[in-house]
């Protein structure tokens, strides 16, 4: 009986062997491959890019109401907002959320600052430029840096805003199709860069108010003259002098 219990019961020899069949590379795939499917990190890395939950706040309706599209292009905590830029950026990523934010990253989670929607405003311009040049960037980059100043410096009012998007169509609810403000704001960025790349302007000025502006023409009458009289003469270099004596300096000064 001892003997038999003996040869049942396996030799030192037969164990180290059976381990290191346990150790071969096709015991080590199987095992690679239940402790991934088995771990607790595959589905957090699943649902990695799971949208998050949207609230009541967050459901959004078709179309674009002015509010929403007047909170985006003149901000309250701006004093002077790029409404012209704001608009074409509006056109081109929008629409924007209920409190007139511009959203991205992953699932809109992101919402984009007033800076990073100036530098956008800035990045957009100056690509549209080279667009409509229609040459290699490197023969025309001098002309578009010269260019981005002039095109970045006109500002819709939102009367001007209002008049532009006037034939948009309007749904029961008193919002705006967004395609259709596509259309139409960027058709009218198209045209103001070209127009500025052929006359070298965009906009006239605005006139100004009489009140400011009735007064000057009516005392510089007689200095616009093309000949003077010694009194008139006087009198110019009199009125030169209170005007611009304040930014009179040295050369030293200068530099």
């Amino acid at each position: 009986m001892p003997a038999a219990s003996n040869a049942s019961s396996p030799s030192p020899e037969a164990t180290l062997a059976g381990s290191k069949a346990k150790t071969s590379s096709g015991t080590f795939k199987v095992a690679r491959v239940a402790t991934l499917e088995g771990s607790t990190g595959a589905p957090l890395m699943m649902d990695a890019t799971a949208k998050r939950p949207k609230s009541e706040g967050d459901q959004r309706q078709e179309g674009v109401s002015m509010t929403q599209l007047m909170l985006f292009i003149y901000p309250s905590n701006l004093e002077h907002p790029e409404s012209t830029g704001r608009l074409e950026l509006f056109a081109r990523y929008g629409p924007v959320d209920e409190n007139g934010k511009l959203r991205g990253g992953i699932a809109g989670n992101h919402c984009h600052t007033d800076l990073e929607v100036r530098q956008m405003i800035k990045h957009e311009t100056r690509e549209m430029l080279f667009h409509l040049f229609k040459k290699p960037r490197d023969t025309v980059e001098v002309i578009v840096d010269s260019l981005m100043p002039a095109s970045m410096k006109y500002n819709y009012t939102w009367a001007e805003v209002k008049q532009l998007l006037k034939d948009v169509p309007v749904d029961s609810n008193g919002r705006l199709s967004f395609r259709e403000m596509q259309k139409v704001i960027l058709g009218t960025q198209k045209a103001r860069l070209q127009a500025l790349l052929k006359e070298g302007g965009v906009f006239q000025e605005r006139a100004k108010h009489p009140y400011q502006s009735n007064p000057a023409v009516a005392l510089m009458a007689p200095f616009n003259k093309k000949k003077l009289n010694d009194q008139e003469e006087q009198q110019m270099k009199m009125h030169r002098l209170s005007r611009y004596c304040t930014v009179v300096a040295g050369l030293e000064a200068r530099l």
